[in-house]
């Protein structure tokens, strides 16, 4: 459980070519470019109590991504 002030930080690596960018998506909306966690805080995208899933697809520089899934509570109090 974490409170309607949170911020949400992604990042990736890779070692051997780089990271070349990051999307994420929060409970099944559209794919969206990270650039910071100010952002996504900004926006209020995390500012209702209820679960999230966020579906995180990183890409490297050669075009091969990778994507992970997780799930979280908001609430108030």
């Amino acid at each position: 459980v974490y409170p309607t002030y949170t911020k949400m930080y992604l990042s990736a690596t890779d070692k051997s070519t780089g990271e070349e960018e990051i999307f994420y998506s929060i409970n099944g909306g559209t794919s969206t470019k990270y650039t910071s966690a100010d952002l996504i805080f900004k926006a209020g995208l995390l500012s209702k109590e209820q679960f999230y899933t966020v579906k995180v697809t990183a890409k490297d520089k050669l075009g091969n991504s990778n994507e992970k899934t997780f799930s979280f509570y908001i609430a108030k109090k």
